[in-house]
């Protein structure tokens, strides 16, 4: 996942508001809040301000908190270096990855699956009455998923799969999905002005959201997929799920991505979307996303 949604979920479960928050890091709130919703990528500054944060409050589990934050870092860091164009569409890729990791044990079908997502992450002993406020329920929630987390890196040194679910659902409460051939439009830093003024002046994108866990499987196990998770959501997708991804500069628009599913399976996805640019006597291919099950 991003660093920014390990902040957001690190800074909720001790239900700090942004200030409060950007005072103990020593970072500018507004920082924070553009690190959390994507548009400011990570730097060395923000990993060595959130270490230090994490050295006063996480001390016997720093350590290992240090090394996973870091591999964050660098991954996203050369992620966005390398898929930041709208030759590399990874919305596209990402709802393969989503559709790979949650294979045929989880469908919308399954009648032990309620469509209430919270009910899907906490166990039952945490489950909120129906009175209970949305902030003491996102509190819940929040320190529910840091726990998980905090235990898995400091165990295993990273995140188990069990784990990479709960989050994965917690992501798909909100996750946007666009049209494939509007997601290219989303960019993974925030534009310069005079692109950001174009942008703006093209046709509004209308997104969905998913309204419940079942919705949100129907949404990406389509035959003919017409949706895709917008950028931000297709970066937490790919960098939390995946083991290994190839961008193909001789193929524009192809990604591959290789992942362990949730029924503990190696799979690939082969993904491709072809560039949304018009070249004279340049015919694409049309997009197609495959799923192999590599498991020896």
């Amino acid at each position: 996942m991003r660093v920014g949604t390990f902040c957001k979920i690190l800074r909720n479960s001790s239900n700090l508001p942004l200030r409060k928050f950007a005072t103990l890091i020593n970072l500018p709130h507004s920082s924070i809040a553009a690190l959390e919703s994507g548009w400011l990528p990570p730097t060395t500054n923000t990993i060595a301000a959130l270490l230090n944060y994490l050295s006063l409050n996480e001390p016997k589990k720093f350590h290992c908190l240090a090394q996973y934050i870091g591999n964050c870092f660098l991954k996203e860091y050369a992620f966005r270096l390398s898929a930041d164009n709208p030759f590399y569409p990874i919305s596209w890729c990402s709802l393969g990855v989503l559709k790979a990791f949650l294979d045929s044990k989880y469908t919308h079908k399954d009648p032990s699956w309620p469509g209430d997502f919270i009910r899907i992450i906490l166990p039952e002993r945490l489950l909120p009455s129906e009175n209970d406020p949305k902030k003491e329920v996102d509190l819940i929630m929040y320190s529910y998923l840091w726990s998980l987390i905090n235990d898995d890196i400091f165990e295993y040194s990273a995140l188990t799969t069990e784990t990479k679910f709960k989050i994965i659902v917690w992501l798909s409460k909100e996750m946007r999905f666009l049209k494939p051939g509007e997601a290219y439009l989303d960019r993974l830093t925030q534009p310069p002005p005079r692109i950001k003024k174009i942008l703006d002046s093209l046709p509004p994108r209308f997104a969905r959201v998913a309204w419940t866990f079942g919705h949100f499987i129907e949404l990406i196990t389509q035959d003919q997929p017409d949706r895709v998770p917008d950028a931000f959501g297709a970066l937490d997708v790919i960098l939390l799920l995946c083991d290994r991804v190839e961008l193909n500069p001789l193929n524009p628009g192809e990604i591959t991505a290789y992942l362990t599913s949730h029924t503990k399976k190696q799979k690939k996805v082969i993904s491709y979307y072809p560039p949304q640019v018009s070249i004279p006597e340049v015919f694409y291919s049309e997009p197609y996303l495959q799923i192999e099950d590599i498991s020896t």
